[in-house]
């Protein structure tokens, strides 16, 4: 007998919402490259790519020293993540899952 596995697969705004969460969970110390791979459960490739958009649109920061690369939430990802978890409660209380 086989027993499989399903795991869920998120759509790209389920991952944003997902390191943005985790980006603030740090607060002002930020998070390291390595920790917020393994808690956003993604690849370097795909963080990589993400962490510039998120930059671009001025969510995300990015601040280096000490032989390190810590990723950091601004205002505006404060509040593009407020928002998101406000909808994601919403389309919960009608049964949709996003």
């Amino acid at each position: 007998m086989r027993i499989e596995l399903v795991i869920p697969y998120r759509n790209g705004i389920q991952i944003v919402g997902d390191v943005l969460r985790i980006t603030n969970d740090f607060g002002i110390e930020g998070v390291n490259v390595t920790l917020l791979l393994r808690k956003a459960n993604l690849s370097y490739k795909r963080l990589s790519k993400l962490s510039t958009e998120l930059m671009s649109a001025g969510l995300l920061e990015e601040k280096s020293g000490e032989g390190k690369r810590l990723y950091l939430i601004t205002d505006k990802g404060k509040e593009y993540l407020k928002t998101y978890e406000q909808f994601e409660s919403m389309a919960s209380s009608f049964g949709l899952e996003l």
